[in-house]
């Protein structure tokens, strides 16, 4: 539908589950704070991460700055649309991707190369082909806040790298009379473009 300028009809709970996209017209994206972000012009989509079901943790927003076309899509229409287009199946790791994209680019690494994998010690010194092939192998994984990555005493087989969010690393809670009272301080606080 269209929507006048400053428009806050964008920021109602409902909707800020929701992907929209800018069929025409121009908008900005606002914090939860009300400072705008980045701006957004026709055909640009703008939280597509929500049909994937992942919650606006941020709570950004949209406002239209001129009279403007958008298409509404939520998570329940996506999935239907989705069943009737088998082909369509895998759609969940090409919109995660798209926003991993969008994400390396924020933190001012180029877009799907292999930038942000040679940040961490591990790879770094790579030659950039092996890394920029390494990143068109990885999985993009959205993790839900308090969602434990790995366990004290879990084996894992794969690396993390941070786009987005913080994540904290706790250490392994042992009841003991002495400290029961005292919070446990985080072993680390990992951010964007850290890795682990």
């Amino acid at each position: 539908g269209w929507l006048a300028p400053g428009a806050l009809s964008l920021s109602a709970p409902e909707v800020r589950e929701c992907a929209v996209i800018l069929l025409q017209g121009y908008a900005a994206i606002c914090s939860s704070s009300g400072k705008e972000i980045r701006d957004l012009y026709s055909v640009d989509c703008f939280r597509e991460e929500a049909l994937c079901g992942t919650p606006n943790y941020d709570g950004i927003y949209m406002v239209p700055k001129c009279r403007s076309e958008v298409l509404i899509i939520n998570e329940a229409s996506w999935r239907r649309s989705i069943m009737d287009f088998p082909c369509m199946q895998d759609s969940d790791s090409r919109i995660l991707s798209n926003v991993a994209l969008q994400i390396e680019q924020r933190l001012g690494f180029q877009p799907g190369s292999g930038e942000i994998i040679q940040r961490s010690p591990l790879f770094r010194g790579m030659p950039s082909r092996f890394t920029t092939n390494l990143r068109g192998r990885v999985r993009n994984r959205v993790v839900k806040p308090g969602e434990a990555l790995v366990q004290a005493g879990e084996e894992t087989s794969c690396m993390y790298i941070i786009l987005d969010g913080t994540i904290v690393a706790e250490p392994l809670h042992i009841a003991s009379r002495q400290n029961a009272s005292k919070p446990a301080e985080p072993l680390a606080t990992l951010v964007p473009g850290d890795s682990f």
